[in-house]
C-alpha cells in the first residue's frame, strides 16, 4: 500500500489476519534487495472483507543471528538478532532477544561459528510479549582481537545450540 524507510503498509489476505499478532517480528525485502529487513508488526486494520492492511515498523535494515547466554547464568540459551545502525534515523545498534527480562548491566555473551562478542545491556529500548530490544556496550570481540573462533572451537555447550535452534 506504501513504503518508507522506517516502515510499511502492507495488504495481507485476511484470512491470514488470523495469524497476525501485533508485535510479531517478521522479516521482509523489497524487490530484489539483497538483506532482509526485520521489522516488527505495529497495527492491523481490516480494509475489506478480502483484504487487511498491516503496519510494520522497521527495526533495522541488516541483522546477524547469533546464540546468547547470560555470562553469570550460561544455562539459558537464547536466540539473538544483532541489529544493524541506522545512519538515516540515527537509530544505534541493538541487540534483539526473546521476551526476557534482563536487568541493565547484565552481560551477555553472543556466538557463531565465525566467532563471539560479549556485550554489556544498557538500557530497554524495547519490549513486546515476543522480544526485547537493548542498547549495549561490546566488551570484548573475539574477531576483532584476531581470536577468531571456528566452527571446530566453539563450546560444546554453544555448539548443541546450533543444533537446538
Amino acid at each position: 500500500v506504501n513504503a518508507s524507510r522506517s516502515g510499511y503498509c502492507i495488504a495481507w489476505p485476511a484470512v491470514v489476519g488470523n495469524q497476525l499478532r501485533n508485535g510479531d517480528v517478521i522479516c521482509l525485502r523489497e524487490g530484489d534487495a539483497p538483506c532482509w529487513s526485520i521489522g516488527v508488526i505495529r497495527w492491523q486494520k481490516k480494509h475489506n472483507e478480502q483484504e487487511l492492511h498491516v503496519g510494520i515498523g522497521i527495526l533495522s535494515h541488516a541483522a546477524e543471528p547469533y546464540v546468547a547466554r547470560q555470562v553469570d547464568d550460561g544455562t539459558h540459551i537464547y536466540r539473538a538478532l544483532l541489529l544493524g545502525a541506522e545512519s538515516v534515523s540515527g537509530k544505534a545498534s541493538s541487540l534483539m532477544l526473546p521476551h526476557i527480562s534482563l536487568a541493565e548491566g547484565t552481560e551477555v555473551e553472543l556466538a557463531q561459528p565465525s566467532g563471539r562478542l560479549r556485550l554489556r545491556l544498557k538500557k530497554q529500548l524495547q519490549q513486546t510479549r515476543h522480544f526485547a530490544l537493548y542498547d549495549y556496550k561490546v566488551m570484548e570481540n573475539s574477531r576483532e582481537s584476531g581470536k577468531t573462533a571456528s566452527p571446530q572451537h566453539v563450546d560444546e555447550d554453544f555448539s548443541e545450540a546450533w543444533e537446538i535452534l
